[in-house]
């Protein structure tokens, strides 16, 4: 049984060490509680990098967690990035404490703004730690994500990376009305996205009476069912995963959240988020849909160029940094999709015959 988890292991570590996070929140005392954290997750995010590193360099290709997870080369490139960057977002977290300036994040998040409970934890000083584990959660459930090899561990992950980020958003010390408006609107649209995309799950499943994206290719080869299910469960899913991504029409959350939450949070979801996103799309559409690359390649594309445009164009036009800087991802998300839409396909070692992740 231990095998089968083994060499999953950054992604445990980081789950781990999100769990005792937690832990340390409650038990070290509040004056080097910020410091410990930050020690704490750097700690864990290099040794899930250097775990990483070493299973990339041996060439490591398995399943691993009872075939939930497939561990090929794009999962230990996308695993090598999201940690990397991680690991740069936790450095942003405590930058400001350690020169000396103030916390980005709010004192008493759960305080109404501008109250006195507000304004006495301003005056004490006092800082949330557990931002740290949440960013570790948040990564452990991209990790997940990038490597799924079935529908649901591919929403499960999902659902783990998108929970830390809505509290994330939330957590700004200045402009507090904004932050709560950013964090509650992206809970809301990323809720419905959720949504959506189970709903696209149960259409894919309802075609192909499978949940793995192998068996899902198989049963797209052999027509099993009508195709009305397997077209609505294709755009659902799609939908879902490019409303992560902040692609054209589904980026309508972006500029608003990026604007509202802390800036470190912003930097986060604006690299990391949209990595993770754009592999999980890309082993969805080559492994599991792959057979119907001709019926979607053009409507991603199309989907690519409009992201491109509105980005770059609208972006013009915005006066705040912030704002000008999220339509600036939303073009990038564009540019982005262009390399989903024009990926060759390639044989995987995991299943001969099969059309492999990009």
């Amino acid at each position: 049984m231990i095998d089968e988890f083994l060499p999953a292991a950054p992604v445990i570590v980081v789950l781990v060490g999100a769990t005792i996070g937690v832990i340390l929140e409650a038990a070290v005392p509040r004056l080097v509680r910020s410091s410990v954290q930050s020690a704490w997750t750097l700690l864990v995010l290099i040794g899930a990098l250097g775990w990483t590193v070493i299973n990339w360099s041996a060439g490591t290709q398995t399943l691993a967690a009872i075939g939930s997870l497939s561990l090929d080369g794009p999962t230990w490139i996308a695993w090598t990035l999201l940690l990397f960057f991680g690991a740069l977002s936790v450095l942003l977290f405590a930058e400001r404490r350690v020169g000396g300036g103030v916390s980005p994040f709010a004192a008493n998040v759960s305080a109404v703004p501008s109250s006195q409970a507000e304004r006495e934890a301003i005056a004490a000083r006092q800082e949330h730690s557990e931002v740290y584990p949440l960013l570790l959660f948040s990564l452990g459930g991209m990790m997940a994500f990038v490597a799924a090899n079935d529908l649901i561990t591919m929403f499960v992950a999902l659902e783990v990376l998108s929970f830390p980020l809505y509290v994330l958003a939330g957590m700004a010390r200045r402009r507090r009305l904004l932050s709560q408006e950013a964090s509650l609107k992206y809970f809301l649209l990323g809720a419905l996205s959720s949504a959506i995309f189970l709903y696209g799950i149960a259409m894919l499943y309802g075609y192909a009476a499978a949940f793995q994206f192998r068996h899902i290719d198989m049963a797209i080869q052999e027509n099993v069912q009508s195709s009305w299910l397997l077209l609505i469960g294709l755009t659902l899913v799609s939908v879902g995963l490019l409303f992560k991504i902040g692609a054209v029409p589904f980026h309508g959350w972006v500029p608003d959240v990026y604007v509202g939450s802390p800036t470190p949070v912003t930097a986060f979801m604006a690299i990391c988020t949209k990595l993770a996103a754009a592999v999980g799309l890309l082993r969805l559409l080559y492994v599991a849909l792959g057979s119907l690359r001709w019926d979607w390649q053009t409507a991603i594309a199309v989907v690519a160029v409009a992201t491109m445009l509105v980005g770059a164009l609208v972006g013009l036009m915005q006066t705040d940094v912030k704002r000008m800087l999220a339509y600036s991802s939303v073009a990038h998300a564009g540019f982005i999709l262009v390399g989903v839409a024009g990926a060759a396909t390639i044989e995987s070692g995991l299943a001969p015959g099969s059309i492999g992740s990009v």
